[in-house]
C-alpha cells in the first residue's frame, strides 16, 4: 500500500509527569506529593540528634532517612521527565532507573508503576520497542493490582501503539480495544476518543478505509462534544488522509481545510505546516497547480 510522502498520520500515546492529580486512585500515596511539596520533604543533612539516640529518636531518624530517599526519588523522576522533553534520553533513563530502585525499596507501587511507564515511553521514543513493551507490561501489572483503571487504560493504549509501530496490527487492535472498553466503563470520554482515533489509524494502515472512517468519525464526534480542539485537528487530518487515499480529493480538502482553521486558532505551527502540505498535495492531484503552489 502506497502512502504519499506529503501526508502525516496522527496517533496518540500518553505521557505522564508529576503530579497526576486528576487520576482517581485507591492508594493514598499516589497523590502524596506535588512538585511544591517535594521541597518540604528534603531533610537537611545537618540535622543532629542527641547521643546516645533513644528509641524515639531512632524512629525519627529512620523516618527522616525514608523521607530523604523519597524526596530524592521524586526529584530524579521530575528531572528525568524534563530531560526527556529536551531529548536527553540516555540521562533520563539513568535517573529513572535510580528512582525506580528507590520506589521499589520504599514499597510505593503507584510511583513505581509511573516510573516504569516513563521508562517504557522513552524506549518507544528511541525505537527500542521490545524494551518498551517489557516496561509497559510491568507497569500494567502494577496499575491492575492497585486498581487504577484510568492509567491501566492508558498503558494498554500505549502498548497498542508499540505494536502498531512494530506493524503487528492484530495485537495493536487488541490492546486498543481493551483500553477502549475500560475508558467507556469509567466514562473517560477524552481518552475514549483517542482509542477510537488509534483504532481508525490501524485500519487505515491495513487499507480497510470504511472501518477506519467509522472509528475516526466516532472519535471526531466525541472530540467535538468535549471541545477538544487540539485532538480534533488530529482526527480531521486522519479523515482527510483516508479520503485522499480513496481519491476523493474534494472530501479530503474539506476536512483538511477545517483542520487548518482550527490549528491556526490553537497556534500549532508544526501541524499547520503539515496540514498546508496535505492541502497542497490535494490541489496537485486535482491538477490545480497554482493553488498547490500557494
Amino acid at each position: 500500500m502506497r502512502y504519499s510522502l506529503g501526508l502525516l498520520i496522527f496517533a496518540s500515546v500518553f505521557l505522564f509527569a508529576l503530579p497526576i492529580e486528576a487520576v482517581d486512585l485507591k492508594k493514598k500515596e499516589a497523590n502524596k506529593y506535588t512538585n511544591q511539596d517535594l521541597l518540604k520533604h528534603i531533610v537537611s543533612p545537618s540535622l543532629l540528634f542527641p547521643t546516645p539516640l533513644s528509641s524515639r529518636y531512632q524512629k525519627i531518624a529512620q523516618a527522616e532517612t525514608t523521607q530523604n530517599q523519597e524526596a530524592k526519588a521524586y526529584r530524579l523522576l521530575i528531572e528525568a521527565i524534563q530531560l526527556r522533553k529536551n531529548a536527553q534520553t540516555s540521562l533520563a533513563l539513568t535517573k529513572l532507573q535510580l528512582a525506580l530502585q528507590i520506589f521499589k525499596e520504599l514499597n510505593q507501587p503507584f510511583v513505581e508503576g509511573l516510573t516504569l511507564f516513563n521508562i517504557a515511553s522513552i524506549y518507544s521514543d528511541i525505537g527500542k520497542y521490545q524494551k518498551s513493551l517489557e516496561f509497559y507490561q510491568k507497569a500494567l501489572v502494577i496499575f491492575k493490582q492497585i486498581g487504577s483503571k484510568a492509567i491501566e487504560a492508558k498503558s494498554l493504549n500505549n502498548i497498542g501503539s508499540v505494536y502498531r509501530n512494530l506493524r503487528k496490527y492484530p495485537e495493536a487492535l487488541d490492546y486498543y480495544q481493551q483500553s477502549l472498553a475500560i475508558n467507556r466503563s469509567i466514562g473517560e470520554k477524552t481518552v475514549e476518543a483517542t482509542n477510537l482515533n488509534n483504532i481508525g489509524l490501524v485500519y487505515s494502515f491495513l487499507g480497510e478505509y470504511k472501518k477506519a472512517l467509522d472509528y475516526y468519525q466516532q472519535s471526531l464526534q466525541i472530540r467535538e462534544q468535549v471541545n477538544d480542539k487540539v485532538n480534533k485537528v488530529q482526527t480531521l487530518n486522519n479523515i482527510g488522509y483516508v479520503y485522499s487515499n480513496l481519491k476523493e480529493y474534494k472530501k479530503a480538502l474539506n476536512y483538511w481545510k477545517e483542520a487548518l482553521a482550527i490549528v491556526k486558532q490553537v497556534g500549532d505551527k508544526v501541524v499547520e505546516v503539515t496540514t498546508l502540505k496535505n492541502i497542497g498535495e490535494v490541489y496537485r492531484n486535482l491538477e490545480e497547480y497554482p493553488k498547490a503552489l500557494d
